[in-house]
């Protein structure tokens, strides 16, 4: 084992002293500023928001340059070190074959992905948890971090998405047995539907001499349908939003998947199963509907969904639906926008960039 270990850090030395690994550097870092010089944080990718659409555009990216790089720097190596004669000093040395080619294999790979990685920088996760939690307390929703830092338009993604404040009431608190309270639970009340909002919040612990605070991940938790105040026979489809993932059909209770340290908050919409598609959530807001979704309305004649939406110019609006067994999302129009459609196995989206703030109907055709 030593032997593999002696033989990747000679492999990784090697490299980072190479005059190709600085250009194959400076390659992924210009990529990603290229992306956000260009404003490819605005665009979609498969129904990803904010930094989702923007490391999925870079992994688009890396898919295509990647192999090109492993093949020409892998050959080069492998070539160099046998016309240098390397090959017989080390082979020379009590090393053993699988010790020299597994050590190499596993230098390479640390080194072509470490750039790789490097570039992927995330969003501050407090720029998020600050304005969202003022959001679902009904709280006056301020700036709490210097002007400089919403210079860079990913930082203002919590403030986007918590504003306007909803009106809440004391109480609306779900906790089950900690001492500091990590979820809040909201209710929507629209003519249309009834829909819960349930947050879960990583609270920062305080280091030890330090006047600073760090998130130390927490570990999956059952949340049980009946503490929220639900019926506890029925079906529910639960939806988080900052993942835009579909956490699933449940009943009695889903399971919050855990968080790390560079993930302070989650919210879930959970919805009431229904035998037709139905809006699950959207994007214009955490409440997943409560600002944004005006009407709703479904037609089994037709099997059609169709309802009103609040659009903001130049914001990406996405609407996901639940797909029940047996419906395919088939066509969409929503107000003379251009629209995109995404389809998965039980759910579909339908994405718009708005060309101006106002009110658009839409409406979706569903094939059974």
């Amino acid at each position: 084992m030593k032997q593999l270990w002696l033989t990747a850090k000679l492999d990784i030395v090697e490299s980072l002293r190479a005059r190709w690994f600085l250009i194959y550097t400076l390659v992924f870092g210009g990529i990603v500023a290229l992306l956000f010089l260009f404003g490819l944080t605005e665009s979609r990718v498969l129904g990803f928001i904010g930094l989702s659409r923007l490391l999925v555009t870079y992994i688009q990216l890396t898919m295509a340059i990647l192999p090109i790089f492993v093949l020409i720097t892998t050959v080069r190596s492998v070539a160099g070190d046998r016309e240098a004669g390397v090959y017989e000093y080390l082979l020379s040395l009590p090393v053993s074959l699988a010790a020299w080619f597994w050590g190499k294999i596993l230098g390479r790979y640390i080194v072509i992905f470490l750039p790789v990685f490097g570039a992927m920088e995330p969003v501050p996760v407090r720029t998020i948890v600050r304005p969202a939690i003022c959001s679902i307390a009904g709280s006056v929703l301020m700036v709490s971090d210097k002007v400089d830092v919403y210079k860079d338009d990913l930082n203002l993604e919590g403030m986007k998405r918590s504003s306007p404040v909803l009106a809440t009431v004391p109480g609306q608190t779900y906790d089950p047995g900690h001492q500091v309270d990590i979820w809040w639970l909201q209710e929507i009340d629209r003519p249309f539907d009834h829909w819960s909002v349930l947050s879960r919040i990583q609270w920062a612990k305080k280091r030890e001499k330090e006047w600073k605070f760090d998130l130390k991940g927490v570990p999956p938790q059952e949340v049980k349908f009946v503490d929220l105040g639900l019926e506890a026979d029925r079906e529910y489809v639960v939806f988080e939003f900052w993942t835009q993932k579909l956490i699933g059909k449940c009943k009695n209770a889903f399971t919050a998947p855990a968080m790390d340290e560079n993930n302070g908050m989650q919210v879930f919409a959970i919805r009431e199963a229904r035998e037709y598609p139905w809006v699950l959530s959207t994007t214009r807001h955490i409440s997943q509907g409560g600002v944004s979704l005006l009407d709703e309305k479904w037609d089994k004649d037709s099997n059609i969904l169709s309802g009103k939406s609040a659009v903001v110019g130049g914001d990406p609006y996405v609407v996901t639906v639940h797909l029940p067994a047996g419906f395919k999302l088939k066509a969409a129009g929503v107000g003379g926008e251009k629209v995109e459609i995404t389809s998965q196995q039980e759910t579909a989206t339908v994405r718009i960039v708005p060309s101006a703030t106002r009110t658009v109907e839409w409406k979706m055709t569903f094939a059974k």
